[in-house]
């Protein structure tokens, strides 16, 4: 089941990286590409909700460790859920990593990234 979160992770992070480059690359859009913004951005707050849900099963000290980080809590802004802090296994720092994360879950992403990167390497 492990394996089952780092891929939803990856999957949501390519999501969310696409709707960050058109965002980007988007200067003077029509009302229906802002509408078309807008239903992307409802969906990646969606994913993010759903991520945070699954998240706490296999990261149960992660809100220790945010809380350690980051003293005063913070307004999340749902309406740019893009730049919400997601917190991932391999973005913590080493030696906290095994207080946050259950045991494997890191290795799990390091070896899913690997995979990725060699696989996007192979289609150049």
């Amino acid at each position: 089941m492990t394996i089952f979160f780092i891929s939803y992770e990856l999957i949501f992070l390519n999501y969310r990286q696409m709707l960050l480059v058109d965002l980007k690359t988007s200067d003077n859009t029509t009302v229906g590409q802002q509408t078309s913004i807008q239903q992307r951005r409802t969906n990646l707050l969606k994913k993010i909700t759903k991520f945070s849900t699954i998240q706490k099963k296999y990261m149960p000290g992660l809100d220790r460790y945010i809380a350690e980080l980051l003293p005063a809590p913070q307004e999340m802004s749902t309406s740019m859920p893009e730049l919400i802090p997601l917190y991932l296994p391999s973005s913590l720092l080493e030696n906290k990593c095994s207080w946050v994360c259950i045991a494997g879950v890191q290795e799990i992403e390091n070896r899913l990234r690997f995979a990725q990167a060699s696989k996007a390497l192979n289609k150049l």
